[in-house]
């Protein structure tokens, strides 16, 4: 994917100086915003966590966990190969590539943590509780799509926290899916 990013990332953006493209631009600034750990993650957590306390449900607090797990394990992963990689960001004007360590935001592009953290969370729920999980799936691809939009990520970055998301979120996931069926046969 690496060689195609550009143009990937040029056809997915929408930039037009049109009414439609202030909105669109407006949109993804927004997700991107909310799409922050401390923005929706927060908000399905303390969601799912008064719904466990207030249904007394063991399900439920385990799906919480999972979540709460997933958002930490993909987002701790994103953020030490960001760290450790040193690619570019589309916006920084820098030569595009992997820079080798940094500490600099404009060579923090690979993997996209906003991405990593949606999805590290939805993933897992989407697998024990799919009534839930799949909206939150397409909040967290709006966010996905945002950081592409805001140009502060390449399409790699981002496909590449989804796959990190899905390595830890499906058994996070199964896990608790399993747990529920198995004590529904013990009852």
């Amino acid at each position: 994917m690496f060689p195609y990013d550009l143009e990937w990332l040029a056809f997915i953006r929408q930039d037009a100086p049109t009414a439609e493209g202030a909105q669109l631009r407006a949109a993804a600034q927004s997700l991107s915003y909310w799409g922050d750990f401390a923005g929706f993650n927060t908000i399905i957590f303390v969601t799912l966590g008064c719904f466990a306390f207030v249904r007394r449900s063991p399900f439920f607090r385990r799906m919480t966990m999972a979540a709460v797990l997933g958002t930490l394990l993909t987002g701790g992963l994103a953020n030490v190969l960001r760290v450790s990689t040193g690619r570019a960001r589309p916006a920084s004007h820098l030569v595009p590539g992997f820079h080798g360590p940094s500490l600099s935001a404009k060579k923090h592009s690979f993997p996209s943590a906003h991405t990593a953290t949606a999805f590290g969370m939805s993933v897992p729920v989407a697998m024990a509780f799919p009534p839930a999980g799949v909206p939150m799936l397409l909040v967290s691809s709006g966010v996905a799509w945002s950081r592409m939009q805001n140009n502060c990520h390449h399409p790699s970055d981002v496909v590449t926290s989804i796959l990190l998301s899905t390595l830890f979120g499906v058994p996070l996931g199964l896990m608790v899916r399993r747990s529920r069926s198995g004590s529904r046969r013990s009852a």
